[in-house]
């Protein structure tokens, strides 16, 4: 898309394009929305921005570049045109906040009051930095967040001492926000300032701002994170939609919809709730990261076309059951109504990052961590004692506070210590980069001010030590202090006067002396790790030097942008020292801007950037006024921490990648990266995060994807596995505190405090099972998490409704249930091919491998290997635990022998404190600290033990069931049919198979590890081989089916056979059903999760021209009892279908809201009358209870107690699940009647049989979108109006109520030939015998009746019509007979009354009307086309009438000249 063409001044002034590019993916849609838009604002975008900003044509290029007058005109138009929603999810450096501001002041003139909302308040200054640029400076904005400013950064104040701005230790991250506030306000001129407290609250009592004193609002979200205690400013916002027309910009617009855990958040909620109780307030949503869950497109989308696809709860299933792309199709469906737009920096010539880890540092890295982590855990140890403590002095009534949550610092110390272990590697890193000729940013996330700060002695004004000690014994005061950090409250305590209860005293006494061990050894342990990373990076860069191109040597210039007030100074940088010698030097403070030119005029080489330190400003390659184009140096960004927020890693990445960068010298990134699983698990989850990204933002998942060389366990089937892994390894789970349902990202949080090789070994085992998950899966057509491309060749052959539109929207449509004829390719071998594979497989160990002496020698030697290493790996972790044990207890004063012996009787598990142990210890002061780590010990070496033998015993059953299945294998060898072990949906008689080779791992430590051997079978059909391997744990079974394949019917391969065998079925030609249309919609009907379709893409057949297209859709499966249900029915809203839920006893499904009901019509009381009953579905009964939109129907509901598994025998349960259900309903009942409205009105959809409704229904339904898809958007008039958006449309709810119908009627779908005897004897009445053929049809009929009179007697039925018949035949007789005398035919009242009573007791059914009408009107006749297809519009979908459909058809369709009986 080339910007600079889209828009140009009208003045003529070509407008700057910023180089953007739109991504592939969503090019085409976003095309086409510009397009119309272009049409529908006269082909001058340009021209109707400036005119809504009120610029002219020359200002209009000096306030924005193209890109944003497109984003700019697309938010207004939505806002004007439609009352709609835009999201503006370009990427950083787009300028997002341009556009913010542009809309804040089309806001003012437009008469709304701009609220704007942002992530932190200290981002008020950056919008007002745009707000300048668009003209508004001058506006004042109402700031409700308590003591918060805005200042100008194109304005410098004096230089005073900042404050350090990164404490990561406080629950309270207000804290640090109020930090970076003062360090604002002190380092620049403070514009503007919030009202005191005092001030607000008046304000907020008012519900309204003073007229003329505020331009527009802005404050943060965290101001509605309490709302549910404090409703104040909720309801402050939610006065000012009502007062004033209001226009939210929402920047970071991802916090505005936050989804944890499946849990809106409050500050989500407080937003949905303003945006429900004012639909008439305008939204703008802004952010990079838009939807890094898809979830929070729920929030969205009931601002945009979005809601005229599909409810909330709709949404929610769709993305549930689409997984990915489902996400794409939304992105594309919101590009290309105008309501989504992405721009991107152009990656072309960027080299994608670089991951490097320091895998070979694994073993130093290993053991310093393992060291760091233990005395984590102890500390944790000490933690746990204090809760048990503070829990019981609270029963005793002793006044305790809140503990400190140790545990919870578990993500902040890590952190640090994979930092301090790779310091050197980012200085080495920095330094060849420098001297490459290369400009270095060092993005990282902490810089640790807070623990130099926190560790300075007062008295002296120096830090004791410099090394990782320091936090550690920081956290351990923590721990012994309350929540906040209060260090000492602990043995504050009062504990006099509580009599008994001196264990409380000991409690607090074994907490005393187990901190004071810890304490002192870990201030006797050598750690050889700094406290302060980014110092000794500092110092290691500074003093290197390099040559630069005029070939002057220098020393390396480092500056960093972090506001840290001081900094260390390590006596030896490379450690030499352990780290422990530092001083605490004050650093010389200088404004970022001021460092940032320096930057980029080439006097500092690398620059240091925290989260904190970059306020917006850029370092790419550009020339400057000092540095020409050619002395330009490429930028390279070594991150060194990944921050798991996906919008600050694109932040961090976008100050070297922007808008006017010479494209010679594009950017650089590397990720540096230990090789310790925690930090693995970082980097991952972030690629993970940033690859569901590029699936909303971009509509493809693929963008991402050639960075993706690592395995996602973050996601539903990484759980599966989690779940299953912990289930067999309770203890674990205990140890980490994580419960049955616990995630992958939980379990991958938890195992950094595990040693590295526990750690390693958890996600080996982990990443081993979701491997094998995803192969199994993939076998079976059941992966969902990537695109799915079907190459069908499809050719349309009917579409039938699925879904009815919730909305007459244009964008809102029907979900159609399409079916196609299908082209199915499987690819076999053929039986040439195949034979050669197998040849070459024979080659390695010979047809049958068991008896190769060669493969029985390898894997002899493999597991001989392996027993060796499990033996060496735990004699090497027991020698290491006896080690530290050691030296534990050398410190305590005991000799070396004394020692030895203690530690020989903890390891042949005696008891510890028994007599031998206390003749050791005895007059030792440290006997119970003693006693403790020796009963540590002992556990720890029994474990090791119990894990020795559990891996023998593993290895041995691997090799068993590995020798066991070769004995059964046999190259080539074929099978008759291995249908049974198949998902097979397809009707096939039976799958021959031959195994055409057994592969094993190709790298020797792994070679015949379960997941390695993989036995590989050749298919007739479904498939063109089969994978199996020997796993066999979890959910993914394959050496039970694999046994069962080896031990099925062997058949021997013939190439004529297979030949044939592949034949019928390769390349057939199948009818499949997909859902298309609305897929969305599609998932308002209860039954189709249940069915799990695919969401695929898939090929259309070629057209006349030779063009072929694709088509998105939800593939169905070819059978099954929810498949065939799901099909017989269609999903209408509620208003419309109610009139059709009238058969007796029929459960009607009524969904779509989140909370499900029924409606079940029974026949009622002696007068079999009609009713209805509602019900909340069981599941759904708590939702109900709670859910405020019921509020005013849920007293029409009883509710009753329901029995189940869980509360069966309990005579009290907490909370017993209640099932809720009307009573019985007439169908004008007004209780009904509220409660169907209210359902309806929440654009509740019903369940109703297909065959219940007309085609000409149908159609209607489909029909009822007022456009299409391609139409054209609403054409705006700017100039000659003033900014005012339309009525925002509500929808309108329909209710037909059911049709009663007379229970005094039979409906059939055919007379019986008693009934239509009658009625011919009923025609007669009043006719004459002079009329000519009256005589000989009188006599007929008596004939007719005197024949059923002569029926043989089976049953009371023809008992009863016996004797009608005899009295008819009679009577008939007697009227001929009396012709003569009387002419006119007159019956006798009983029987005229008995004949009338007979033919009104029946009615053709709608079914039997049908058929009598097409027996009449259209069978073996050529009726118009027109009479034809009406005739057909009024035929039922019923599966009866379906020969009457197809014969209509086939007639329209030309394939018939008449109308034929099929």
């Amino acid at each position: 898309m080339n910007e600079d063409e889209k828009s140009k001044s009208t003045s003529g002034r070509e407008i700057q394009s910023l180089g953007s590019i739109i991504p592939t993916q969503l090019a085409e849609e976003t095309e086409y929305a510009y397009t119309k838009l272009n049409q529908a604002l006269g082909n001058d975008v340009a021209g109707f921005v400036a005119n809504r900003l009120g610029l002219s044509p020359l200002e209009l290029p000096m306030a924005l570049a193209a890109e944003q007058i497109v984003g700019v005109a697309l938010a207004i138009y939505n806002i004007e045109a439609r009352g709609q929603s835009v999201i503006i999810g370009d990427q950083t450096g787009i300028g997002k906040g341009r556009q913010a501001a542009a809309l804040i002041r089309y806001g003012m003139l437009a008469g709304y009051l701009p609220i704007f909302l942002t992530d932190r308040y200290t981002l008020f200054s950056d919008i007002y930095r745009d707000c300048k640029a668009l003209g508004i400076k001058d506006a004042r904005p109402l700031i409700m967040n308590l003591h918060a400013s805005i200042v100008d950064f194109d304005k410098p104040a004096n230089d005073i001492e900042p404050i350090p701005t990164d404490e990561i230790w406080s629950p309270d991250e207000e804290f640090k926000e109020e930090e970076v506030m003062e360090l604002y306000t002190q380092q620049y001129e403070e514009i503007y300032k919030s009202l005191k407290k005092s001030e607000l609250e008046m304000l907020y009592r008012r519900g309204d701002i003073p007229e003329g004193r505020f331009e527009y609002v802005m404050l943060s979200y965290s101001q509605l994170k309490d709302a549910r205690k404090d409703m104040t400013r909720l309801d402050f916002l939610t006065s000012l939609c009502e007062k004033h027309r209001v226009s939210f910009i929402f920047d970071e617009a991802h916090k505005s919809s936050s989804v944890t855990d499946g849990k809106i958040s409050i500050i989500t909620q407080g937003i949905n709730s303003i945006l429900e109780t004012c639909p008439q307030t305008q939204c703008v949503f802004l952010s990079a990261t838009f939807a890094k869950r898809p979830e929070c497109l729920i929030t969205f989308m009931r601002q945009t076309a979005l809601n005229s696809l599909a409810t909330n709860e709709t949404l929610r299933k769709a993305f549930a059951g689409g997984g990915v792309q489902m996400q794409e199709y939304v992105a594309s469906k919101l590009a290309k109504e105008g309501q989504m737009i992405r721009r991107e920096h152009s990656t072309d010539g960027i080299p994608d990052p670089v991951y490097t880890y320091l895998d070979e540092k694994l073993p130093l890295h290993s053991e310093l961590f393992d060291k760091a982590m233990y005395w984590f855990r102890e500390i944790v140890n000490l933690s746990e004692m204090v809760k048990g403590f503070l829990s019981m002095a609270s029963m005793l009534g002793i006044d305790v506070f809140r503990p400190y949550p140790t545990r919870a610092q578990l993500f902040y110390v890590n952190k640090i210590l994979l930092l301090s272990l790779k310091a050197r590697d980012v200085a080495e890193a920095a330094v060849r980069e420098v001297r490459a000729g290369r400009s270095v940013v060092i993005g990282m996330s902490d810089t640790l001010e807070c623990v130099l700060r926190d560790s300075i002695d007062l008295s002296t004004g120096e830090c004791p030590r410099g090394d990782f000690s320091t936090i550690l014994l920081r956290l351990l005061d923590k721990t012994l202090g309350n929540a906040s950090g209060q260090v000492g409250p602990l043995f504050n305590l009062d504990l006099d006067g509580l009599g008994n209860f001196g264990d409380l005293q000991m409690m607090l006494n074994d907490i005393r002396s187990y901190a004071r061990q810890i304490r002192s050894d870990i201030e006797e342990d050598v750690f050889h790790l700094p406290m302060s990373p980014i110092d000794v990076i500092r110092q290691l860069i500074t003093q290197e030097s390099f040559t630069d191109k005029d070939g002057v040597t220098r020393n390396i210039r480092f500056e960093e942008c972090t506001g840290r007030a001081r900094q260390l100074e390590y006596l030896s940088p490379e450690g030499d020292d352990e780290f422990v010698n530092a001083k605490v030097v004050s650093r010389v403070k200088r404004h970022s801007n001021h460092i940032y030119n320096d930057f980029q005029n080439n006097k500092i080489d690398v620059i240091l950037i925290n989260a904190c330190g970059a306020i917006g400003a850029s370092a790419h390659a550009v020339s400057t006024i000092e540095v020409d184009e050619v002395d330009v140096r490429q930028r390279k960004m070594l991150i060194v921490q990944n921050d798991l927020d996906v919008n600050i890693d694109l932040q961090k990445r976008g100050r070297i990648n922007r808008t006017g960068q010479i494209a010679d010298l594009p950017p650089l990134y590397e990720y540096i990266i230990t090789a310790i699983p925690s930090e693995k698990r970082l980097n991952m989850m972030l690629r993970a995060k940033l690859r569901s990204l590029s699936a909303n933002t971009t509509a493809n998942q693929d963008q991402d994807k050639r960075q993706a060389d690592f395995i996602d366990v973050t996601n539903k089937y990484g759980n599966l596995v989690t779940q299953e892994f912990l289930a067999a390894n309770q203890e674990l789970a205990f140890i980490l505190g994580l419960n049955k349902s616990a995630t992958a990202s939980q379990l991958l949080a938890r195992i950094s405090m595990l040693s590295v090789a526990a750690q390693q070994e958890i996600i080996d085992e982990i990443f081993e099972a979701y491997k094998n998950m995803e192969q199994e899966l993939r076998r079976i057509n059941q992966w969902d998490l990537e695109r799915e491309y079907r190459d069908f060749e499809a050719e349309f052959v009917k579409e039938e409704l699925f879904t009815a539109p919730i909305d007459d929207a244009a964008l809102g449509g029907a979900s159609m249930l399409t079916t196609f004829r299908c082209r199915h390719r499987t690819f076999p071998f053929d039986a040439a091919t195949l034979q050669e594979c197998i040849d070459q497989a024979k080659a390695a160990y010979g047809e049958k491998p068991i008896e190769s002496d060669i493969l029985k020698k390898e894997i002899e030697e493999y597991y001989r290997t392996a027993r060796i290493k499990v033996r060496d790996k735990a004699i090497a972790r027991k020698e290491k635990i006896h080690d530290t044990t050691l030296g534990v207890l050398l410190k305590y004063g005991l000799e070396n022998h004394v020692v030895e012996q203690l530690i020989s009787l903890a390891e042949r598990h005696d008891e510890i404190a028994g007599t031998a142990v206390d003749d050791y210890l005895e007059g030792c002061s440290q006997a119970k600290r003693i006693i403790r780590k020796l009963k540590a010990y002992q556990v720890d070496f029994a474990d090791l033990g119990e894990r020795e033998k559990k891996e023998l015993r593993i290895l041995s059953e691997q090799r068993k069931r590995l020798m066991e299945v070769l004995s059964k294998a046999v190259i080539g060898r074929g099978y008759y049919n291995i249908w049974g072990f198949l998902p097979v949906e397809e009707q096939i008689e039976r799958v021959m198979a031959v195994l055409k080779e057994i592969r094993f791992g190709q790298n020797p430590q792994s070679r015949f590890l379960p997941g390695k051997v993989q036995f590989v079978f050749a298919l007739s059909t479904i498939h063109k081989e089969l994978v199996l391997n020997l796993v066999e744990k979890g959910s993914q079974n394959n050496y039970n089916r694999l046994l069962g394949i080896l031990s099925s019917e062997p058949w021997e391969f013939s190439h004529s056979i297979w030949d044939s065998e592949i034949a019928k079925y390769n390349n057939r030609i199948l009818e499949r059903k997909i859902i298309t249309g609305n897929i969305l919609g599609a998932f308002a009907n209860p039954l189709i999760q249940k069915i799990k379709p695919h969401f695929i893409t898939f090929s259309i057949a070629p057209d006349e021209s030779g063009v072929a297209k694709t088509e998105r859709g939800l593939l169905l499966p070819m059978s099954g009892q929810n498949v065939e249900k799901m099909m017989s029915n269609v999903t209408l809203p509620l208003g419309d279908g109610l009139k059709y839920a009238t058969s007796v006893n029929n459960v009607y499904p009524i969904s779509g809201i989140g909370v499900d009901f029924s409606i079940t019509p029974m026949r009622h009381g002696s007068e079999n009358e009609l009713r209805f009953y509602i019900s909340v579905n069981n599941k759904d009964s708590r939702c109900f209870e709670l859910d405020s939109r019921f509020d005013t129907v849920r007293d029409a509901f009883k509710g009753t107690p329901v029995t189940s598994i869980h509360n069966k025998g309990n005579k009290s349960p907490k909370r017993p699940l209640m099932h809720y259900s009307t009573a019985a309903l007439t169908a004008d009942s007004i209780k009904l009647s509220d409660i169907v409205n209210l359902l309806a009105s929440l654009r509740a959809v019903i369940l109703i049989p297909r065959a219940c409704l007309t085609i000409g229904e149908m159609k209607d339904y489909v029909r009822r979108c007022s456009g299409n898809d391609n139409g054209n958007w609403p054409i705006l008039e700017w100039s000659k109006s003033a900014a005012l958006p339309p009525t925002r449309r509500e929808v309108q709810v329909r209710v037909s109520a059911p049709v009663v119908k007379d229970d005094n009627i039979v409906y059939v779908n055919e007379y019986s030939p008693q009934i239509k005897l009658c009625q011919l004897t009923l025609t007669y009445q009043g006719r004459s015998f002079k009329e000519n053929t009256i005589p000989g049809q009188i006599r007929a009929l008596y004939l007719e009746w005197l024949s059923l009179f002569g029926k043989p007697l089976q049953d009371n039925v023809s008992y009863y019509w016996h004797d009608f018949a005899c009295k008819m035949k009679n009577e008939i007789y007697q009227i001929i007979v009396n012709s003569p005398k009387a002419p006119i035919i007159q019956f006798s009242d009983t029987s005229y009354k008995a004949l009338k009573e007979e033919v009104d007791k029946y009615q053709l059914s709608p079914v039997g009307i049908i058929i009598s009408r097409y027996k009449q009107e259209m069978l073996f006749q050529s009726p118009s086309k027109a009479d034809a297809e009406r005739f057909l519009d009024d035929c039922l979908y019923d599966n009866r009438l379906a020969f009457i459909r197809k014969s209509i058809e086939d007639y329209l369709n030309g394939i018939t000249d008449i109308i034929i009986d099929i």
